[in-house]
């Protein structure tokens, strides 16, 4: 009769420890995920506001963006339209202060210092690029300077030119291809900035 007793207040207790168990971990997954979406809506309120600042100074036009999060934030990327002719020179001014400036907010903001893949967080894990259009939304097709990205901490200053392609119907259109001028690491346009003194953060 007691060993019946002993083993069914080791069943309750052994479902009770269970039960406890559950609920820790379940609580655990609970305060990940709300982690998680936390440094997700600090990423959004950083590129908002760098978004808005870069509109405000340069009329750059917030057109996407993402990254690479699937743990902590690995990399930021953000895509502008400029509706405006620019020269090479231009172009890596904007483009190096823009990445200056988002490197600088996300390093200052300290709740998303902690799910960062690296602090401080610099312009290797920053893709911004920008497309400079007619009025029409289009390319440049004049040689000048229609697109401008940082991948893996190097710059590529590209222009477009006009191609004609076949459709499986046999039919042409006409299409721009973008052609990388000159791609240069992000140091060098950074030090070519400073030296012309038009690195404004």
């Amino acid at each position: 009769m007691r060993l019946r007793k002993k083993s069914s207040f080791l069943k309750i207790l052994l479902v009770l420890v269970l039960a406890a168990l559950f609920i820790n971990l379940k609580t655990k997954s609970n305060e990940r995920e709300k982690d998680e979406d936390d440094y997700e809506v600090y990423v959004d309120q950083v590129v908002n506001t760098f978004a808005n600042e870069m509109r405000e100074k340069y009329g750059l036009r917030c057109c996407g963006g993402g990254g690479s999060m699937p743990y902590n934030v690995e990399t930021i990327i953000v895509k502008f339209i400029l509706l405006k002719k620019t020269t090479l020179e231009e172009a890596r001014v904007i483009e190096v202060n823009a990445v200056e400036r988002l490197i600088e907010l996300v390093n200052n903001h300290e709740k998303i210092r902690p799910h960062l893949a690296e602090y401080p967080f610099n312009s290797s894990r920053i893709k911004i690029s920008i497309s400079f259009n007619d009025k029409s939304g289009l390319h440049y097709t004049d040689g000048s300077i229609t697109y401008v990205s940082l991948i893996k901490n190097k710059i590529f200053f590209d222009k477009a030119e006009k191609v004609t392609r076949k459709k499986l119907s046999g039919e042409t259109y006409e299409t721009n291809k973008l052609i990388t001028l000159l791609k240069e690491p992000y140091e060098v346009a950074l030090e070519k900035v400073k030296n012309s003194n038009e690195l404004k953060m």
